[in-house]
């Protein structure tokens, strides 16, 4: 499996490398080709500029937060990629939304969320296309900060799970 890393990097202390890393060395212990974001930057001269940041703020860094957006969709869109791991917190993350909307766009596209097993967040397991886009769909909402009445259905089913109907 050929898994594209996608999670909450921007305004994490190091840009949440540690926990990119810790996730891609999981995944390859299990037998996937990962490509991280992390380790991209480091290719591309960055990476230590993004590990010295002690609050992963992106207007410090050599490059812009774009053209690493940029050359992260043009992975999953180009790069083979089968499947997209997403990190705890991917659903707060800006790029990670535009990585599964991304993703969402391809034939075939696996997604995968960290799980929680009571110890550190050591596996990941397979989540619908379903889950994505609602996830997606609310985040959205959210993001534009209006009194959608859509949140409030969502919020009173309590589950997470959004149900539509033709």
């Amino acid at each position: 499996m050929r898994c594209y890393l996608a999670g909450p990097m921007s305004n994490y202390p190091a840009f949440n490398f540690p926990e990119f890393d810790r996730a891609a060395a999981r995944l390859r212990a299990k037998g996937w080709e990962v490509i991280s974001p992390a380790e991209e930057d480091r290719k591309q001269g960055i990476g230590a500029a993004a590990e010295a940041s002690p609050d992963g703020d992106p207007t410090g860094m050599p490059i812009t937060w774009g053209s690493c957006l940029a050359r992260d969709v043009k992975l999953i869109a180009d790069g083979g990629i089968q499947g997209i791991a997403f990190l705890k917190g991917w659903e707060k993350s800006r790029g990670a939304r535009l990585e599964a909307s991304v993703g969402l766009l391809i034939k075939g596209m696996l997604f995968f969320e960290q799980q929680d097993d009571g110890q550190d967040w050591e596996h990941f397991a397979e989540i619908g296309v379903g889950d994505v886009a609602s996830v997606l769909m609310v985040e959205a909402l959210r993001y534009q900060e209006t009194e959608h009445p859509l949140l409030d259905v969502i919020e009173t089913l309590g589950n997470g799970e959004l149900y539509c109907a033709h």
